[in-house]
């Protein structure tokens, strides 16, 4: 079954796909995140995307995903204006290719501009809450989520200490539970310090050493050896902006049910 990616980043969404046993086309106009990628990609600026401009054999897929950025959606966004201009561009696509199967992500604000179903990636066997909207053409309740609860101490069995950092808030998390979700500000090891009045220091300008772009990679539910390229800041933007390939595959093998 053929499928296109747009704006496919780094490529979780696709490489829940391709695992699956689907021919995908990753669409986005940053070089970086689809060197990262790695798979079948078109270096294309959406906005401007029609059939003529892709490959012949994905003339007519069988379904297309996508990722349309989503910071106007996000709830750090403090400007009210909530623009959907590039949800409209994927829909512009579904409109013109016709897909028999579509879907979309973005975060949990996008709910508002088009309600569809939370999906949040600790129930796939991801150590990380990590909550998006997915709306698709198809019933994602009858998804399968994984009986297999993934904790940050399973997924990076080497990390010490007693919990990891949250950058963002400065908020400490155990390594019996899961990652919060992963940003562009990076987590830290954290080795269980307290201040004299015997509270956990504060800790968002402190020492501890930064997760490595390999363990957040693993926390998000790639492959270890997953290649990524660009610089750290570029690195950890494309993690944020990705779907958990596990999330992915599990809508990959609903779509292979129900097709």
């Amino acid at each position: 079954m053929k499928v296109i990616d747009l704006y496919c980043g780094c490529g979780g969404f696709s490489q829940g796909f391709e695992t699956s046993g689907f021919d995908v086309l990753g669409i986005d106009m940053w070089d970086i995140a689809l060197k990262s990628h790695g798979g079948k990609t078109l270096l294309f600026d959406i906005s401007k995307l029609k059939r003529k401009n892709l490959p012949q054999e994905f003339y007519k897929p069988d379904i297309i995903i996508g990722s349309p950025p989503c910071q106007q959606f996000s709830t750090a966004n403090r400007n009210r204006t909530k623009d959907d201009t590039l949800i409209k561009h994927f829909e512009r696509m579904v409109e013109e290719l016709k897909p028999k199967y579509w879907i979309w992500e973005n975060v949990i604000g996008s709910s508002s501009r088009t309600k569809g179903i939370i999906l949040d990636a600790q129930n796939f066997g991801v150590a990380q809450r990590r909550k998006r909207n997915f709306v698709a053409n198809f019933d994602l309740n009858k998804i399968k989520k994984s009986n297999k609860k993934a904790t940050i101490r399973t997924a990076l069995h080497s990390l010490g200490g007693s919990g990891i950092l949250d950058g963002f808030n400065s908020t400490i998390y155990s390594l019996d539970g899961v990652s919060p979700t992963i940003r562009r500000i990076p987590l830290k090891w954290y080795d269980g310090r307290y201040d004299k009045s015997g509270l956990p220091q504060p800790l968002r300008f402190t020492g501890f050493p930064m997760l490595s772009i390999q363990e957040h990679l693993i926390l998000m539910g790639f492959n270890k050896d997953f290649q990524l390229y660009g610089n750290k800041g570029q690195q950890m933007l494309q993690i944020g902006n990705a779907v958990s390939p596990y999330v992915a595959k599990a809508i990959a093998k609903l779509v292979l049910e129900i097709a």
